[in-house]
């Protein structure tokens, strides 16, 4: 158990406080900016090398967790419109694509971060897109990955990566409670508003 929370503690899951032992850390919005801003960077280089260095099984590989994850969302209907429905094929889906890369510590380092985010999506139910813009996104990435062009991966991943930094930043902001946290300020007694549908756009 010792072991195992330390391992924990290690990779950022929870923290330890003297004479009080171990806890979930509280959401963080400096946290969500660091590990948004680094996945950005880190998978995004990682993602040009599984397209240029992937093999075919890591294609098919893509293809059929992709397929997996789009029939999760139409299964579940609205409820796909929540992030733990379909997390687990989502985390598929994204691990599928940078599984191609060919340096396995790169391959960790951005599920480690993954997992890391998965928290805060959880958490600040966030997603508040259809079903079709949901899977229009991933299908994207999901092209631009399989093309073989690292120049058009690249620029798929940095955009995918930058949209969840917007929607979680503007979800966490409006949360009366972490905003306070972030910024000393008192929350304001009506609360924070709740993140409005939006327009996807790529650049």
């Amino acid at each position: 158990m010792r072991e195992a929370l330390a391992r924990l503690a290690a990779e950022g899951f929870v923290e330890q406080h003297a004479q009080r032992g171990m806890r979930v850390p509280e959401l963080n919005f400096e946290e969500l900016q660091d590990l948004s801003t680094t996945r950005q960077i880190i998978e995004s280089e990682a993602i040009p090398l599984a397209a240029l260095h992937g093999d075919h099984a890591w294609r098919d590989s893509v293809i059929a967790s992709f397929a997996l994850y789009e029939r999760d969302i139409r299964e579940h209907g609205e409820r796909a419109l929540d992030w733990k429905t379909t997390e687990p094929r989502h985390h598929q889906f994204h691990k599928a694509v940078v599984s191609g890369c060919p340096f396995p510590t790169l391959r960790g380092i951005c599920d480690s971060i993954h997992l890391r985010m998965t928290r805060y999506r959880l958490q600040l139910d966030a997603y508040r897109f259809g079903p079709d813009e949901v899977i229009g996104e991933h299908r994207l990435l999901m092209e631009a990955v399989l093309s073989g062009n690292g120049d058009r991966a690249h620029a798929a991943a940095r955009s995918h990566f930058g949209l969840t930094l917007s929607i979680l930043e503007a979800e966490l902001q409006s949360r009366p409670a972490l905003e306070s946290a972030r910024t000393g300020k008192r929350p304001d007694s009506q609360g924070g508003g709740r993140f409005r549908k939006r327009t996807i756009k790529h650049v």
